[in-house]
């Protein structure tokens, strides 16, 4: 099992953190269960109360965001409870483990920890139907994606530059094959030929 973070989201949190690094801040997302295993499908904040030790989020507050996620017909479902260490490293403390073990009572939830430092550790937490806890499963951060137009772009640039030898190399017997004009391209032939056999081309 992993979690795996798009990048933009990824950024989204990593700026969140970084707008004040002396203090923690918390927050929640949605995740969706598939092949890769856990995919976080959007970050948030809510009111929060927040020091160099703490991001405090009042219950209530909590249980009226998962209300709201669940009528909101976004992919996912709010399982997924992010924090920061501010600049102190990654690591379940004592309330985040209680913090953790009171959200999967009902169920599971996935977890992650960050620091202004850009590390991070997750983990996932089941209370039911059987008790399950993995402190540290991979966290796997999405690569920017590159615009339809950027790679319209280097596909016209590759074909205009770019032209495919007829030559169908053979680490046998290459030059022998009918389509090379062996007459024409005798010299060019032996000089190609000298140099595969010699490892410089190949």
């Amino acid at each position: 099992m992993q979690i795996c973070i798009p990048h933009r989201l990824h950024q989204k949190v990593m700026h969140l953190i970084r707008r004040d690094p002396r203090n923690e801040i918390t927050g929640f997302g949605n995740i969706e269960i598939d092949s890769e295993g856990l995919t976080v499908q959007s970050v948030f904040l809510m009111p929060q109360t927040v020091s160099g030790g703490a991001a405090d989020i009042e219950a209530v507050d909590v249980a009226r965001a998962m209300r709201i996620a669940a009528q909101s017909g976004k992919p996912g479902t709010m399982r997924w409870w992010w924090h920061s260490h501010a600049k102190m490293d990654v690591f379940w403390s004592n309330t985040d483990r209680e913090t953790i073990t009171e959200l999967a009572k009902a169920g599971w939830f996935a977890a992650s920890v960050f620091n202004v430092q850009g590390e991070v550790l997750s983990g996932f937490w089941q209370g039911t139907p059987v008790p399950i806890v993995l402190s540290d499963i991979p966290t796997v951060i999405g690569k920017p994606a590159v615009a339809r137009k950027t790679l319209d772009e280097w596909n016209a640039e590759f074909d205009e530059n770019v032209t495919k030898s007829p030559v169908r190399w053979d680490k046998e017997h290459w030059w022998d094959r009918p389509e090379i004009d062996t007459e024409a391209n005798e010299v060019q032939r032996l000089l190609v030929r000298d140099a595969f056999n010699r490892g410089e081309i190949g």
